[in-house]
């Protein structure tokens, strides 16, 4: 039977939930990002509920009446950017996906993988010791990441952040059948291995998130195989990074039973833990020294001047169930509350909500790539939110990615196949 503190936080998580059908009322739309903030947070913190006889701790009501409030908040700031891009919206039918030229962009796409991939490969090989077999590779490199060694070279880094902003371009061309599915599936697998093998999964399950937030909200129906392809695709990353890093001691040549229960153990961990941790330390039950920050990037730029140092990435371990399930994951509120307090989790989660909004109005206009974009990214920050030592992309991935799409829909477009009729000749004459 169920503690009254048990109780109460599935009172508070059942608010969570509740939450959502409001926001969608006030908001009038399904799949908002003030609608999916509370939901999700709301069915997490019921599957760790749940998950209780298996060993996990619960999360205390003082830390889930936190997640309610910053729901609450998050919705309220929703509100007002969602507002704010109605009033300032200026109508117009111009739809930059159909004027992009994307067999040209694709065209770019092979003579650029062409030069940088073996700049790619002899900077990765060169980090690893000469090796080639790619899982040691991938250890290698993750290994020097974890360090907060450099992996690659400036070039190399951003060819690789070049992908997260073509590959979801290429990807709505193909949705919408201004492109060839085969073709961009071409152009994106090299993009996907190399950020796989550098970074690891966590930048491209936010691609993946990214990418399913842009074709959920098409007016076109998701079909089936669609979504059973994602989700494929999200279980063979998810899986090459529990082998690129030896997750609970996997290894390639275990027996594919095997790698299925760890990725699958690996998926509940990172999906639990989070909330868990939190609570654990806002209660006081565990003692560490945070150094997450969610307004992180003025420090990443006063960096390089010597006028700041950014805080670890990874934090100490901690337990998060009774039987050695042990993780260093503490969700967005540790990078909010143990430096901002309750003010900051208002100012930035309402911003954050307003920021989100915004742009998702924006995008579903259609009538620009960038706030399609952004708004993307910024919306697959909010199911990472309860592992995420951030609450969005890094602000220098936005503002890269802002320049490049603004550079694509200006410079790779389609030119005019229209020719002005006779009448409009004879009117122009006249004018």
């Amino acid at each position: 039977m169920p503690d009254a503190s048990s109780a109460v936080t599935c009172l508070l998580a059942i608010a969570l939930l509740l939450l959502g059908p409001i926001a969608r009322a006030a908001l009038r739309e399904r799949l908002h990002p003030a609608v999916v903030f509370p939901v999700h947070w709301g069915i997490v913190l019921i599957l760790i509920l749940a998950a209780g006889p298996l060993g996990l701790y619960s999360v205390q009501p003082l830390a889930a009446a936190l997640f309610v409030f910053g729901a609450v908040v998050f919705i309220g700031g929703s509100k007002a950017g969602d507002h704010l891009a109605l009033v300032t919206t200026v109508g117009r039918s111009f739809n930059p996906w159909e004027h992009l030229n994307y067999r040209r962009l694709m065209a770019l796409c092979a003579v650029l993988h062409l030069i940088m991939l073996p700049m790619w490969w002899q900077e990765i090989t060169t980090i690893a010791g000469e090796t080639s077999d790619l899982l040691v590779i991938g250890f290698q490199v993750r290994y020097k990441t974890v360090l907060g060694e450099e992996a690659v070279g400036p070039l190399v880094g951003n060819y690789l952040v070049l992908g997260f902003v073509i590959v979801p371009i290429l990807v709505v061309g193909a949705y919408r059948g201004f492109a060839s599915g085969l073709a961009v599936f071409a152009i994106a697998a090299p993009w996907v291995m190399a950020n796989l093998i550098t970074n690891g999964r966590s930048a491209l399950v936010q691609l993946i998130v990214a990418l399913a937030y842009i074709i959920f909200t098409e007016r076109k129906p998701v079909d089936a195989r669609v979504i059973l392809t994602g989700l494929g695709i999200t279980f063979s990353i998810i899986g090459g990074g529990v082998l690129l890093v030896a997750k609970g001691n996997t290894s390639a040549e275990d027996p594919i039973g095997d790698i299925a229960l760890a990725v699958l153990t690996n998926i509940s961990d990172y999906l639990l833990q989070g909330p868990i941790l939190f609570s654990r330390y806002f209660t006081d039950e565990i003692r560490i020294t945070p150094t997450w920050d969610a307004l992180v990037f003025p420090c990443t730029l006063l960096q390089y001047a010597g006028l700041c140092k950014v805080g670890a990435q990874h934090q100490d371990f901690s337990d998060f169930g009774q039987f050695d399930q042990i993780g260093n994951i503490y969700s967005v509120y540790f990078s909010i509350f143990p430096k901002y307090g309750l003010l900051g989790v208002v100012l930035i989660l309402g911003g954050y909500g307003a920021w989100a909004a915004f742009h998702h109005r924006r995008h579903k206009s259609g009538q620009s790539i960038v706030h399609t974009l952004i708004a993307a990214y910024l919306f697959a920050a909010i199911p990472l939110s309860i592992f995420a030592d951030y609450f969005a992309p890094n602000l220098n991935f936005l503002i890269k990615t802002a320049i490049i799409a603004a550079l694509l829909q200006r410079f790779v477009s389609k030119r005019p196949t229209t020719r002005p009729t006779h009448a409009a000749i004879q009117l122009r004459g006249h004018s």
